[in-house]
């Protein structure tokens, strides 16, 4: 039996294994689930029902009515949303901020890991690929756009250098490496947030700290 249960969990639905296992989650509201099947409303419109194997891998992701609009350009942009629904889960790469004023992450950018290539890397010693977006660049580009705006953002006062961050890499073969500097230490809680906001398998994700590669 790949499912024994699915559970609302705030805005997050957990599918479990009979091993009490979590295998697959999605962001929505709980409709129903049996052995084979878990059935999902995204947003409170769209009932979604994904089918697994007897292994617990996904095998479908089936829109089971039509968004129930009068307006075009609403249900327009309910099926777009949809025909990108079953990538809502795959992990991402990229970068992130924390603020401890505010205890929060910000800055944040990142992309579909399977969407960015692997380069080998005499550091890593293997295949690693990232988000090829500069770090500092975006940071600059923010700092910009806060300038001109009239309620200033305080978080982009400080020197980058000196702002909490951390960079998420995948490994070819081995796994997600978030690299981040020893400030998680006090704020190990953050590490929770890193892995919800880029969908990172808690089974194949290491955090490491490195303050000669990231502050």
């Amino acid at each position: 039996m790949p499912i024994s249960k699915a559970v609302q969990i705030d805005d997050k639905v957990v599918v479990y294994d009979e091993n009490n296992k979590e295998i697959d989650y999605y962001f929505g509201k709980l409709c129903n689930y049996d052995e084979k099947s878990v059935t999902v409303f995204y947003g409170s419109l769209v009932p979604h029902e994904s089918t697994y194997d007897e292994n617990g891998k996904r095998l479908s992701l089936e829109l089971l009515d039509e968004p129930d609009s009068d307006d075009p350009i609403h249900n327009a942009f309910m099926e777009c949303m949809i025909a990108n629904s079953e990538f809502a889960n795959h992990p991402n790469l990229g970068f992130f901020c924390y603020d401890i004023d505010t205890d929060d992450i910000f800055c944040i950018q990142s992309k579909l890991a399977r969407e960015c290539k692997f380069k080998y890397s005499d550091e890593f010693k293997g295949n690693v690929r990232t988000f090829n977006v500069s770090f500092y660049g975006y940071w600059l580009y923010q700092c910009e756009k806060n300038k001109r705006k009239k309620r200033k953002d305080k978080r982009f006062d400080h020197n980058f250098k000196d702002v909490p961050k951390g960079i998420i890499y995948e490994k070819e073969n081995e796994g997600f490496l978030v690299y981040l500097g020893s400030w998680i230490d006090d704020y190990p809680h953050v590490k929770d947030w890193v892995m919800l906001e880029f969908n990172l398998p808690k089974d194949k994700t290491k955090f490491i700290i490195n303050n000669s590669v990231i502050k």
